[in-house]
């Protein structure tokens, strides 16, 4: 142990293991402490854990987020629910492209056809211009996607319509998480359906027992680009 909290390291002549490293990751470098200074042999990723070890440690408590104080994924009543209503589902889309005339007549198809078996939720991924256009733009295509969720009759009121940003989509930094779509924006849409959420990216989803984690981003070029270190053979996509 090093009391004084920093250390030299010499990665001069240290053998990087497979993976892409990016700036604030963490790592287990393998070497020798010789006067004052680490000189490190070997550089890689802490090993892989399943989860129901990582859950040996933290018991009940709920680390997931939401109300209840408990974790949701270890309730018998809920599991016993999901049991028998096995014919839910939700259904994840993405490039929702609401300023593509082909885009919308699949959407209202899709919410129709859903109509007589409503499905738990539909999670609406962007970004939701095919163009870069300005907020007045999106701000209409919410209210004609309203018009198209209002025209059903059972979905409506059965069905949660959750929203996630993509990082294109306006009023939005550059950075993640990505914030909520603003309420301004869609309140064409919120007005007329109360099951609307909007969501961050990434955002974490629970349905009875299950833990779902949605994330918009093409997080490998991501990745690359902020990689200190790529690898030094086989294929990129080998590492990820």
């Amino acid at each position: 142990e090093d009391p004084t909290g920093a250390i030299p390291i010499d990665l001069s002549e240290s053998n990087f293991h497979s993976g892409l490293y990016t700036e604030g990751a963490l790592l287990l470098a393998e070497g020798n402490y010789n006067d004052g200074v680490l000189k490190v042999n070997g550089l890689g990723f802490p090993p892989l854990e399943p989860s129901a070890s990582s859950r040996a440690y933290f018991g009940t408590q709920n680390y997931w987020g939401g109300s209840s104080p408990t974790l949701l994924k270890f309730s018998k009543r809920l599991l016993e629910y999901e049991r028998l209503n096995f014919g839910a589902s939700l259904i994840f889309l993405a490039d929702c492209w609401l300023d593509d005339s082909a885009v919308m007549e699949k959407l209202k198809k899709l919410f129709l056809g859903f109509d007589d078996s409503p499905p738990i939720a539909i999670i609406l991924m962007g970004p939701f211009l095919k163009c870069k256009s300005n907020v007045t733009q999106l701000r209409s295509k919410f209210a004609q996607l309203a018009e198209i969720i209002d025209s059903t009759f059972t979905l409506k009121n059965e069905t949660d319509i959750v929203l996630v940003p993509d990082i294109e989509d306006p009023s939005s930094a550059n950075i993640l998480p990505r914030q909520p779509l603003p309420a301004s924006l869609v309140q064409d849409l919120t007005k007329k359906n109360k099951r609307v959420i909007l969501a961050t990216n990434p955002c974490r989803l629970q349905y009875c027992t299950q833990q779902i984690v949605v994330f918009r981003y093409d997080l490998l070029r991501k990745m690359c680009r902020n990689t200190i270190k790529f690898p030094d053979n086989g294929q990129l996509a080998d590492h990820v």
